[in-house]
């Protein structure tokens, strides 16, 4: 949750009111009020059961003592098939790493996200010096992209050339390595 106001807002309590069904819990019910400045926020962790198939919905209510109404914020799932697939890839050689950053954009976030941009440069360091050809790739958990630290978008390397990549300000050239072959199949 955030606060989007220009001035702050006091949340007293979140439930989840009646839906279309029980799906959706409060994981961490909130156990005092909390104050958000301008720009800040809070995370508020929802579970959804999935054991009911079809369309579920049910209000969110967030409560402030400044609203004679409670804030909606609507919950919405499906829940269509079991869930569970499993996927088996052939990778190329030893030598070859493929790494997928998937890194939440929520507010509370922001810390974890500064120290992730600083540790990566060195990882990739250590990756090419021990001869490891990684490939990274980088998206967020988030559907829009939030200030800054918006979704990072990988760029494509030219066969033959350095790879590089883009996160929340932060860009990495290797020297230049030879394309590598590889097949990767489903089984």
């Amino acid at each position: 949750m955030a606060n989007r106001c220009s001035s702050p807002v006091t949340v007293t309590g979140a439930d989840i009111g009646n839906g279309t069904s029980s799906q959706f819990s409060l994981v961490m019910p909130m156990t005092a009020p909390v104050t958000l400045a301008p720009g800040a926020g809070f995370e508020l962790e929802v579970g959804y059961a999935r054991n009911v198939h079809g369309q579920h919905f049910s209000p969110l209510y967030l409560r402030t003592p400044n609203e004679p109404s409670p804030l909606l914020v609507p919950l919405l799932a499906e829940t269509n098939h079991e869930g569970i697939q499993v996927d088996r890839y052939t990778q190329g050689t030893d030598s070859q790493l493929d790494v997928l950053f998937v890194v939440s954009n929520t507010t509370t976030m922001q810390q974890y996200q500064d120290r992730l941009k600083e540790a990566i440069p060195q990882w990739l360091q250590a990756a090419q010096t021990n001869g490891v050809d990684v490939r990274v790739g980088v998206t967020s958990t988030g559907l829009v992209a939030r200030g800054r630290s918006a979704a990072a978008v990988p760029t494509a390397a030219r066969p033959g050339a350095s790879s590089r990549w883009m996160a929340a300000g932060l860009a990495w050239s290797p020297a230049p390595a030879p394309p590598r072959s590889r097949t990767s199949r489903p089984t």
